[in-house]
């Protein structure tokens, strides 16, 4: 099944370029590049490189193009990022699904939400995500690069998702968003953030964050880049996403022989497993190894103790496997008595609670590499890890693929519900209240369409986001 990606702003069609072609690179890294021309069948098998190709590609003539949107405010980026992808001549972009206007949106999200006023710009990018979709044999859903700082990827990204919803009304559309940096550049980010989150909340599947500052700090610590850019961030995002969405079978289905591809849905398998729960959409994705080129011929893994660190990055809610808190532990399975806890307390001994770790509503593992079929996942299933309303069987899926991926022999993706940014969202909605009380650059978003009401509104959606969370 296909995905029709949409890159929206600078940042999403940046990360666009990197996923790509980390999915590309996936394929070819085995069979070359001749996965898109037309073979003959010589098994009955649906293979993973057909499965992946189909999924991101499409072959109009002997070059690949990516199934996406390209969309910004203003032409530098989009004409940059497709040039880019023409000149490594593997694969590039549909020309007529490039899309931009002559001046940005200067970091407004009403002004990009809004679109300044040209109605006429939302049926050109309607226009040309039909012509993606009609390429489609069968449409998984759609795929919003996105960030939550900026104006355009941010207020004209949250107008096409509110789009898409009405006219592909049963499709998964799962939006790819980015926290910005605490201290970043745009002063009125946190607005922003706010008004981008509410809206999106109403009209999509499920929203994967990653947070800028966690992705620096895998950068600077992890993957040992002196002076990180924008383009490693990108990198790390499209090695998380891609590990995630590329092609992979069922656990069930791997030990039943059952190796064929045909049917995958993703996207479907997302918006089903993990965003069950209208109220409950956020997604996080950890993942282990994460090294640095130069230490690819001295490492060694094996499936359980990379297991082992990210069942613990998840109760702990960690980013990374270096200084995980490994005194975060699970709950005993007997509950205490009021009265035990008490005398535990009086003596000074830790008393273990559902606040002291990382609750989740439903998880997903993939795992990629050699032996993936002798990993033990069980822990994973540990009903402590999760809401008490939410069925062992429901609560957890695992899927396998024994191709190396990214150069790495083994690697983990655990992409999860559950409570990892809840205080990050009340830091921001704290900031960004504070400045709306003060009626601090209100203004330029009134002047542009989005009266005091929409934040209103959007600050009580967060605050209920935030409280349904909390009381996991």
């Amino acid at each position: 099944m296909s995905t029709v990606t949409l890159q929206l702003g600078q940042f999403g069609n940046q990360l666009g370029y990197e996923f790509f072609k980390t999915a590309l690179d996936d394929i070819y890294c085995l069979n070359g590049p001749n996965i898109g021309k037309k073979l003959p069948v010589t098994d009955s098998k649906y293979h993973y490189e057909d499965a992946a190709f189909e999924a991101f590609f499409y072959t109009p003539s002997n070059l690949p193009l990516a199934r996406a949107v390209m969309i910004d405010t203003e032409a530098k980026v989009v004409d940059d990022i497709f040039s880019k992808a023409q000149m490594a001549k593997l694969w590039s972009y549909d020309p007529s699904c490039c899309i931009h206007k002559q001046r940005g949106s200067g970091n407004n999200w009403a002004l990009g939400y809004c679109m300044d006023g040209d109605q006429l710009l939302l049926e050109e990018i309607m226009e040309s995500v039909q012509r993606q979709t009609e390429r489609c044999d069968s449409l998984s859903g759609f795929l919003l690069l996105m960030s939550l700082a900026g104006g355009t990827g941010s207020g004209l990204g949250t107008r096409c998702t509110e789009e898409l919803r009405d006219r592909y009304s049963n499709c998964q559309i799962i939006n790819k968003v980015v926290w910005p940096y605490s201290n970043g550049e745009v002063i009125v980010q946190d607005y922003n953030t706010i008004l981008t989150l509410s809206h999106l909340y109403k009209a999509s599947t499920g929203l994967i964050i990653l947070e800028n500052e966690k992705l620096h700090e895998i950068c600077m610590r992890l993957l040992k880049h002196k002076h990180v850019s924008f383009q490693h961030i990108n990198k790390v995002i499209a090695h998380k996403l891609a590990g995630v969405l590329l092609p992979s079978i069922s656990l069930q289905g791997q030990r039943s022989k059952s190796n064929d591809y045909l049917g995958m849905n993703i996207l479907g398998e997302i918006g089903e497993r993990l965003c069950s729960h209208a109220d409950y959409k956020l997604l996080n994705i950890i993942d282990i190894p994460q090294i640095p080129d130069h230490s690819f011929d001295y490492t060694n893994y094996n499936w359980h103790g990379l297991l082992k660190h990210l069942h613990q990055m998840l109760i702990a809610n960690a980013a990374m496997e270096e200084n995980i808190r490994w005194h975060v532990k699970l709950p005993p399975r007997k509950v205490r008595s009021q009265s035990e806890k008490m005398a535990n307390l009086s003596f000074g001994l830790p008393v273990h609670s559902d606040t002291m770790y990382n609750k989740s509503i439903a998880n997903m593992l993939v795992l990629r590499g050699s032996e993936v079929d002798k990993a033990d996942v069980d822990a994973f299933r540990d009903s402590r890890l999760y809401v008490n309303w939410m069925p062992n069987s429901a609560a957890f899926t695992a899927r396998i693929n024994s191709r190396p991926y990214n150069k790495y022999e083994k690697s983990a993706f655990l992409l999860s519900n559950s409570q990892f940014c809840t205080s990050t969202i009340n830091s921001v909605a704290e900031k960004a209240w504070n400045m709306f009380a003060n009626r601090a650059y209100v203004h330029q978003y009134v002047s542009n369409g989005i009266s005091e009401d929409d934040f209103v509104d959007s600050f009580a959606t967060v605050e209920q986001v935030i409280a349904n969370y909390k009381k996991l």
